[in-house]
């Protein structure tokens, strides 16, 4: 019997969740170790002192400062689906990106206590229980830092298609989708206010008390920099990496949208790469200051459309289990 998708999430956000719990626990046995050694071999001046134990003092330091980033990096990279590990033919995209969160926080904790132990080898070498301490402190900072949140799983929920869609490509194509009724009416309410949200996204609906538009639309997640003419001569989009630590999207040799994620440039509508489109119906066009907030506030539509789609995707598991007969 498959799982309910929510029951899923919290099963494997459980079973991490000990797992780091458990992890932590051995980095206070590392300490009373350091106690127990300090009681017994009083006084304790490590058990192989030697004169460069500064220079490893700060190898290890450094070595702990880079496994920081080290963690944000792996990190980004389970987002971003590129990690090795493959989900089989039998797993649902859920349980796949599930099984990467797990892997992942595991392979974090490690990292993480790994600071602790570089403090226990030089609390053993030298003798300094400060060297321990100083370390340990480092990794439970990190923890803190680094350790997995339910809701963070919630809204890392990624699938490589929208469920939907895939299933009932046919219908779509003749113009006739099948349109499932849930017989769970807060699912169904649920499903109702996300189609309606993405209604006015798409729309750029007004919100009932706003003259001026949706508040989510009116904060830009793209920014317009550079100084020119505003038009628009050659696009060309350039990810991160290439010089520059976010995504630009030149709309001529100086002038570029800033901020536009790969995700959201290749996101197409009706066949249509929705960011690239817009911009080369508009070739040879001078940009006003308006064509350009309102050219945000589509890229800010797209953003928040996928957020929802994904929301959708992992809820409607549960919409095709209890269908009416309708």
């Amino acid at each position: 019997m498959e799982m309910n998708p929510v029951d899923e999430l919290k099963r494997g956000y459980r079973t991490t969740f000990i797992t780091g719990i458990t992890i932590i626990a051995s980095v206070f046995v590392y300490a009373a170790i350091v106690e127990l050694i300090k009681i017994r071999f009083a006084p304790f001046e490590g058990f192989s002192p030697f004169p460069e134990i500064e220079i490893l003092r700060y190898v290890f330091l450094g070595i702990a400062i880079v496994e920081f980033f080290l963690v944000r990096f792996l990190r980004n990279l389970t987002l971003s689906g590129k990690t090795p590990i493959q989900r089989t033919s039998q797993e649902s995209p859920l349980s796949s990106f599930i099984q990467r969160l797990a892997t992942t926080s595991i392979m974090i904790y490690a990292i993480c206590e790994s600071v602790a132990i570089y403090g226990l080898v030089l609390f053993l070498l030298a003798g300094s229980s400060l060297d321990f301490y100083a370390f340990m402190v480092l990794s439970l900072i990190y923890f803190a830092i680094y350790f997995p949140r339910y809701n963070q799983w919630e809204e890392w929920i990624n699938f490589y298609s929208n469920i939907y869609r895939t299933r009932y490509a046919e219908f779509l194509k003749i113009d006739f989708p099948r349109v499932p009724f849930t017989r769970d009416y807060k699912l169904f309410k649920k499903m109702g206010d996300y189609g309606e949200s993405l209604v006015n996204l798409h729309l750029l609906k007004p919100a009932p008390d706003s003259d001026r538009g949706s508040p989510e639309l009116d904060t830009p997640i793209a920014r317009f920099q550079g100084k020119g003419n505003n038009e628009v001569e050659k696009v060309r989009y350039e990810p991160v990496g290439a010089g520059h630590a976010l995504p630009l999207l030149y709309i001529n040799k100086e002038q570029y949208f800033e901020g536009i994620s790969p995700e959201l440039w290749e996101y197409r509508i009706g066949g249509y790469q929705v960011c690239d489109k817009w911009l080369k119906d508009r070739k040879g066009r001078t940009l006003s200051l308006d064509d350009i907030k309102h050219y945000c506030r589509i890229v800010t539509s797209l953003s928040k459309t996928i957020k929802i789609q994904k929301v959708i995707d992992y809820i409607y598991p549960a919409v095709e289990k209890e269908t009416t007969g309708l």
